[in-house]
């Protein structure tokens, strides 16, 4: 998995708005959640949502849908 300084270098360089990190163990899920605060505290403008262990395609995308704001 990258960690928080990975994205914080290349999401401005691509212009992405959106970042979604997805797990496959409890393990991963308990580090995304650590690096979704930190990605957060670097790129305040930048949505992360993270999934869970069995998360499907879908529900990531859900995820993403409702992380946008309501102003967008």
């Amino acid at each position: 998995m990258w960690q928080a300084p990975f994205w914080s270098g290349f999401t401005p360089d691509t212009g992405a708005s959106l970042i979604v990190l997805s797990s496959a163990t409890s393990g991963a899920a308990r580090l995304a959640a650590k690096e979704t605060r930190e990605i957060r505290e670097r790129l305040p403008n930048t949505r992360v949502p993270a999934g869970r262990p069995g998360d499907t395609l879908d529900r990531l995308r859900e995820l993403a849908r409702a992380s946008q704001d309501p102003g967008q």
